[in-house]
């Protein structure tokens, strides 16, 4: 895992140059995210059911409803991602489900853990309102991707410790990109631009100094409009998939 050899590089670099002290605050700054792969799904009906997808539409069993005046974010199978799930932060298997309005305030999610056999392809359901109309829902559906988790491990180091290394600051940067390569970010609060649009794990993309709470881990970020992000955060680190997962998850939009 490139989160763990991370760590120790980081840790390495510090005893060698007498600056131990520093690593807490070095490993406060150091995120392990997944920046996966999507592939545009030309037909969904040729897609196995419960894979790991954005957009396009959901496959729900018989038990979840398709949340009206909603927009299907994605689904991701938790068997998928647990070999990198380094945090133990999802269940062992299982497929959740993400949903929006589309002002990215209300936020509904699901989890299902039954046969995939009783998954089907679930079409966006007709408006409660017969006047109202989501402007986004054709580009939604016809916005589909399959995920794919292979090879898409990334550590993220936030500035901000930078005078305390005092000169070791570009000889560090510079020995972190030479071991790890594009497997390390580097960057600085305004450098959001080269952060990934959507990935698990990592940290939130707050753009206004919003908080979470300090009993929320991160889960994973979604890209929501050209202007914001959609963070989703798992209470006390871990989800119980014995618990109702909906009550365990909060998103939070932030904007510019």
């Amino acid at each position: 895992m490139y989160y763990a050899k991370a760590k120790q590089f980081i840790d390495d670099f510090l005893a060698k140059n007498q600056l131990s002290e520093l690593s807490k605050t070095v490993h406060k700054n150091l995120h392990y995210c997944l920046d996966y792969d999507i592939f545009h799904i030309e037909d969904e009906t040729e897609e196995p059911l419960g894979i790991s997808k954005l957009y396009g539409l959901p496959h729900l069993p018989d038990s979840i409803d398709f949340p009206p005046d909603m927009l299907f974010l994605g689904q991701f199978n938790c068997a998928e991602i647990k070999p990198f799930d380094i945090f133990n932060r999802f269940p062992e298997k299982g497929i959740l489900y993400f949903f929006v309005d589309e002002t990215g305030t209300e936020t509904e999610c699901f989890f299902y853990d039954g046969p995939v056999e009783d998954l089907k392809i679930c079409p966006y359901p007709d408006p409660e309102d017969p006047e109202s109309f989501l402007e986004d829902q054709e580009e939604y559906i016809e916005s589909a991707y399959t995920i794919s988790f292979d090879d898409t491990e990334l550590c993220i180091l936030s500035r901000g410790w930078e005078e305390s290394f005092g000169d070791m600051s570009l000889i560090f940067i510079d020995e972190l990109k030479q071991f790890f390569g594009d497997k390390i970010l580097i960057i600085g609060h305004d450098e959001y631009y080269e952060f990934p649009d959507d990935f698990i794990f990592g940290a939130p993309r707050f753009w206004q100094d919003e908080e979470k709470d300090e009993n929320q881990e991160m889960l994973l970020c979604f890209k929501f409009t050209e202007e914001g992000n959609i963070n989703y955060f798992v209470e006390d680190g871990t989800l119980d998939p014995n618990k109702d997962v909906c009550e365990q998850i909060e998103g939070i939009y932030s904007g510019t």
